[in-house]
Formats: structure tokens, sequence, C-alpha cells
């Protein structure tokens, strides 16, 4: 699935904090994968000013592709569903929102 910084970002917020082993295991692995490389910070210009990140957006493009397997998908839909059902989800969240809980096929 192709996730934006801010995508990758806003999705590393949303994990839960506390969790069993399993999804422990499971939001261990996303981490892992939604952190940025090296080259990739450098691509990005990706830079921390103050606590609050900056990158350049034109370098982004459509953002990276980033495996993400069906339990993360669960999981991630889960929170996703726990935040509208709260009425806490934000502007951030949406293009989220619409890319995890699109149908399989359309999901990129």
């Amino acid at each position: 699935m192709k996730l934006t910084v801010l995508e990758r970002i806003t999705l590393q917020n949303i994990l839960p904090k506390e969790m069993n082993y399993v999804t422990l295991r499971i939001v261990a692995d996303l981490r892992k994968a939604l952190s940025f490389k090296a080259d990739e910070i450098k691509a990005l210009s990706l830079k921390d000013k103050d606590g609050k990140l900056t990158w350049n957006a034109e370098a982004d493009g459509d953002g990276a592709r980033i495996a993400i397997s069906d339990p993360v998908v669960q999981l991630v839909r889960t929170q996703l569903f726990e935040l509208d059902k709260d009425k806490k989800l934000t502007a951030e969240h949406l293009s989220l929102y619409e890319k995890f809980l699109a149908s399989p096929d359309e999901q990129q």
C-alpha cells in the first residue's frame, strides 16, 4: 500500500499503546515498516524543527510502498473504527480511513 509521509506519521500515532503479546508483535513490525530509512530522510529533506517534522511534499509524491499484512490491516481498521465511533477522527485521518476501509480491490 502506498502511504505518504503524513499518513505514515498519523498511522503510527493511532496504534494502540497497550496490547497483548500478539498485537505487540504486529505493532512492532508495522512501526519498523513505517519508519524512515536514511535515504528517505535525505530524499524527503525530513527534518525535526523544535519537535515538529517538516519535509519536502513534492519529493513525497504519492508516497512510499509499505508492505502491510492482513493482521495489520485488521488492527488499523479497528483503530479507525474506534476513532470514528468516538467522534475523534481528524482531517489527518481521512486518507487513511479511505485507504484502509476501501474494498480490497480498491486498496493500492
